[in-house]
């Protein structure tokens, strides 16, 4: 029997220049804090970066109150669903940037030529079409070794701050058509406006990311899972049994793309483990872990991740 979800999960961005961010950080913390909204959500002068949780009234009343304010009448609210709140509490926080690009003079996303949008069903079409496309990840290391679509050009890099010298290596392609994508399309999109400056020419990105295209073509050109920044970790949008699953277990070796955090709050590596090996493991990555046994302040969290995996 199947367990309903009873949580709405909203991932949304938008660039526009915002004279007054703070007001805005207020409204947000009074609205989430007397719905009961949990998430994180980084508001600065170039614009708000989100994902929030809650019932599906809490979140639908936020989505609309958004779309009353003329900056953000447009956002895009992804959503999904989950059956438990996958974020502990709420977080709201100004940067100056929504999205940390780490260059000494920072890109003005309100004026910056961005690269051309594709939604997903011209994306679609340009792949059927078989027309000559070179995909370019713009997320980090740990979220494309789950899940890329395929032949994509793939960053080592932790960090967004470090894609301007991972662009430095492609420079070969700037004549090239290029496709660039992400989760949601927030990285993407300050991507491309990067690699225009850059003098890269055929850029173009994914209207809404990964999300978008993969719930309309779930056995499409995206392989594998999508990570995801809360509880859930990944999101697999092919539901069929057999899928293309890209990593394994590190443990047994067994196919396997479900991460899971080290039970060592000290050590918190993220790991690719099978729910039979974490519970073996007790949720540590390794034996210097489990003899440590640093404490952590989400352990009840943490003890009955391991609880339902038995």
């Amino acid at each position: 029997m199947s367990i309903k979800p009873n949580y709405k999960v909203i991932l949304y961005y938008k660039y526009v220049k915002l004279e007054n961010p703070q007001e805005v950080l207020d409204w947000h913390k009074k609205f989430g804090a007397e719905h009961n909204l949990r998430g994180r959500i980084l508001i600065g002068d170039e614009g708000i970066n989100g994902t929030l949780a809650g019932t599906e009234e809490s979140v639908n009343a936020y989505i609309e109150e958004m779309q009353k304010d003329k900056r953000f009448t447009d956002i895009d609210f992804k959503d999904s669903y989950y059956t438990n709140n996958p974020f502990p509490k709420l977080k709201i926080k100004y940067r100056k940037e929504i999205v940390t690009l780490g260059l000494e003079k920072d890109i003005d996303m309100s004026s910056a030529p961005k690269g051309t949008y594709l939604t997903p069903d011209e994306l679609q079409e340009r792949i059927e079409k078989g027309e000559k496309i070179q995909f370019v990840d713009a997320r980090n290391n740990y979220e494309w070794k789950i899940g890329k679509f395929k032949n994509a050009i793939l960053p080592d890099i932790e960090n967004f701050r470090d894609f301007p010298e991972f662009l430095k290596k492609i420079e070969n392609l700037k004549d090239q058509t290029l496709v660039f994508y992400c989760t949601g399309g927030i990285r993407c999109e300050k991507a491309t406006a990067y690699a225009l400056k850059q003098g890269f020419k055929n850029v173009y990105h994914i209207k809404g990311g990964i999300q978008r295209y993969a719930e309309k073509y779930p056995k499409g050109a995206f392989e594998g899972s999508m990570y995801v920044f809360d509880d859930r970790i990944s999101i697999a949008f092919d539901k069929d049994p057999d899928r293309k699953v890209l990593t394994t277990c590190e443990y047994c070796g067994k196919s396997c793309d479900s991460y899971k955090n080290c039970f060592n709050a000290k050590c918190n590596k993220r790991i690719i483990t099978c729910d039979d090996c974490y519970k073996k493991n007790n949720g540590f990555c390794c034996e210097d872990c489990k003899k440590e046994k640093y404490p952590r302040k989400d352990n009840a969290k943490f003890e009955k991740l391991i609880q339902d995996s038995r």
